[in-house]
């Protein structure tokens, strides 16, 4: 089941334009039980786990993120490094921690799909964003405002004056100025002002806890384990 979504996801990723660093090892946080299957008493919340991994990341597929760095997701209670025993409350939260580049856009978005889930309850414990383009605005000088004004459509870089004189300006006819622009990936900026705020690449860090709610058998359950490995200790 784990291959099987692992790959569907991938395809999916591709297809949607999301680029997954060291995707050969990517596993959607299940690389444990790539070779190995769980114990059979945590099938059933791994099971919930994965679903919701695969629907959290499809939608930040969807919202146009560019890039998956990383994907963690911390053991559950009963699977090595995790608790020994599980939660008996009616909440029970599983954390998984995901760093991606995306626009400001496509982020809010993102944001505002997984608040209003209608399948999963996430909650976003930790978020930290940092945006990738961290020169402001160039400022001009009267004497500036007569330079030709090229810009990077993707980093929404202006040609400072050192790059036109690499360029040939202003010596060189404005034509071949264009042309060298255009070569290392600059426009004509014809607007007046540029657009910065909504066009910034992000990189975000978010911890977010998946939630589940258990029904009552399941709350029993929990409690009865819990009582059962308490005995079990006190035998000790």
């Amino acid at each position: 089941l784990v291959k099987t979504r692992v790959s569907e996801f991938r395809q999916f990723a591709q297809d949607g334009g999301l680029e997954i660093d060291e995707a050969a090892d990517f596993q959607l946080g299940f690389g444990l039980y790539s070779n190995t299957l769980p114990s059979p008493e945590l099938v059933p919340v791994l099971d919930y786990e994965l679903s919701a991994i695969d629907h959290l990341l499809r939608e930040l597929t969807i919202s146009g993120a560019q890039e998956l760095v990383s994907f963690e997701r911390d053991p559950i209670p009963g699977e090595p490094g995790g608790d020994e025993n599980a939660d008996s409350g009616v909440v029970q939260k599983y954390p998984v921690r995901v760093r991606f580049r995306i626009t400001h856009g496509a982020f809010q978005q993102f944001i505002n799909k997984i608040s209003n889930d209608k399948d999963y309850f996430y909650i976003v414990r930790v978020l930290k964003v940092r945006n990738d383009n961290t020169v402001g605005p160039i400022k001009r000088t009267g004497t500036q405002e007569s330079f030709p004004r090229y810009i990077n459509p993707e980093t929404l870089q202006l040609a400072e004056p050192d790059l036109l004189g690499e360029w040939g300006y202003p010596d060189a006819p404005e034509a071949e100025v264009e042309a060298k622009a255009i070569e290392n990936g600059f426009q004509p900026a014809t607007e007046d002002a540029v657009v910065l705020m909504g066009q910034e690449r992000l990189n975000v860090f978010m911890l977010v806890d998946i939630t589940r709610f258990l029904n009552p058998d399941e709350i029993a359950k929990a409690k009865e384990e819990e009582s059962k490995s308490s005995s079990s200790r006190r035998r000790r």
